[in-house]
């Protein structure tokens, strides 16, 4: 997966230089946002999912960091950069897109005293690639649709306490969960 996500972003980053050579429309880098919300679904049910990236661009290529709040199996904040190339001229474009990063859990620890059971999360690996359409307006943005397949690893070490005549003693065990999924988003764009 990291061959991948390297092979893209080389890909993507020796457009930045090429596009800017070609010129008609607008020369120079220009400022990107964009904000969407959606869901994904897998094996452990559907949850939203709500993204919000900034970065720069030129003309159809652009790169920035994103920031996230993911409630699928365990509520997370990816950070990511994300890689975007568009096709098509005029104001519809096609795009596809990939994000790379780390996911943060939302709750870093959670006490169960009933079982003298306590979980710790630990962040991991975050991932996002697909595609998807744009509409731009003339001086308001836009409008984004998009959909991709979507990973996100977390950490979680389980600590329970057994007390008993001979004394206290505890055990840990540690699991890795990484989910992947189908996520759908619907988003503005600010440019």
């Amino acid at each position: 997966m990291k061959n991948v996500l390297f092979i893209l972003s080389i890909y993507f980053l020796g457009q930045l230089p090429a596009s800017s050579q070609e010129g008609s429309l607008k020369k120079g880098y220009t400022f990107r946002s964009s904000i969407g919300v959606g869901f994904a679904a897998g094996q452990s049910g559907s949850s939203p999912v709500i993204q919000m990236v900034n970065g720069f661009g030129n003309r159809n290529v652009s790169a920035g960091i994103g920031i996230g709040i993911d409630g699928y199996h365990a509520r997370s904040v990816p950070l990511f950069l994300q890689l975007q190339k568009e096709f098509l001229k005029g104001d519809e474009k096609i795009f596809i897109y990939a994000d790379g990063g780390i996911n943060n859990p939302w709750v870093r620890s959670w006490d169960m005293d009933p079982w003298n059971m306590t979980f710790r999360y630990e962040r991991g690996a975050y991932f996002d690639a697909g595609g998807g359409y744009k509409l731009y307006f003339e001086k308001w943005g836009g409008f984004l649709v998009s959909a991709g397949y979507t990973g996100k690893g977390m950490r979680i070490y389980t600590y329970q306490t057994h007390r008993g005549p001979a004394g206290t003693t505890q055990t840990v065990s540690k699991e890795i969960i990484f989910d992947t999924r189908i996520t759908l988003k619907i988003g503005w764009i600010i440019r």
